[in-house]
């Protein structure tokens, strides 16, 4: 009886992988992302439902089986949803927080904590042009020359927005009298786009 229910529960797992795999693909190819996973879910909830019911009829297991079976694809259903919805969401969560915390870092006049969240190439450029500040290091240094020369300097966060590995945040940035005595600078809004690896941002890009 163990090898039996052994032999078949590695066929039924065998079956709902490969097919998860070429549905998951197949997927992907034709769907949006939020869609393609929702189809997926769909479609591995239904394939471990059947799947307990398949070794409940090999094995003539008591009567309950199909809702046990059910019972166990919407647990892993919901294992599935969390992981592929909620858990992302949270990662969003926590890039908005990490560039926040960098606005805050900035407005400190703290260039090594802000750095210390980028990684070591990261740059900060104008959209699709010229690198500004290239590096950790060249960061550091390029930030600390602002900060001397605009010691009142600030940016105000409007609105921040995650997408993927990238948070969009609109800021309201003031200068302040420059210690040079160069010509004040208005202020002005700038779209910032942070491009995160993992949990350090890789880079910084300026809309204005």
């Amino acid at each position: 009886m163990i090898a039996l229910f052994l032999f078949v529960f590695a066929i039924v797992l065998f079956a709902t992988v490969f097919n998860l795999m070429l549905f998951g693909w197949i997927a992907s190819r034709f769907l949006p992302e939020r869609e393609a996973k929702i189809a997926v879910f769909a479609f591995l909830l239904g394939g471990v439902i059947l799947g307990g019911q398949i070794l409940g009829t090999k094995l003539e297991w008591p009567v309950g089986t199909d809702e046990i079976a059910l019972l166990f694809g919407c647990l892993v259903g919901i294992a599935f949803v969390w992981f592929q919805f909620f858990r992302k969401d949270a990662s969003m969560a926590d890039l908005t927080a990490i560039a926040r915390q960098m606005i805050a870092h900035y407005n400190a006049q703290d260039a090594d904590s802000y750095v210390s969240l980028m990684t070591e190439d990261a740059c900060e450029a104008n959209y699709r042009g010229a690198v500004v500040r290239e590096g950790r290091e060249g960061t550091r240094e390029g930030l600390k020359a602002a900060f001397a020369r605009w010691p009142q300097n600030r940016a105000e966060i409007k609105e921040a927005q995650a997408i993927g590995n990238y948070v969009l945040m609109r800021e309201h940035v003031t200068r302040g009298p420059a210690t040079d005595g160069s010509p004040p600078v208005e202020p002005f809004d700038v779209i910032a786009i942070y491009s995160f690896e993992g949990e350090k941002c890789s880079r910084v890009e300026f809309v204005r």
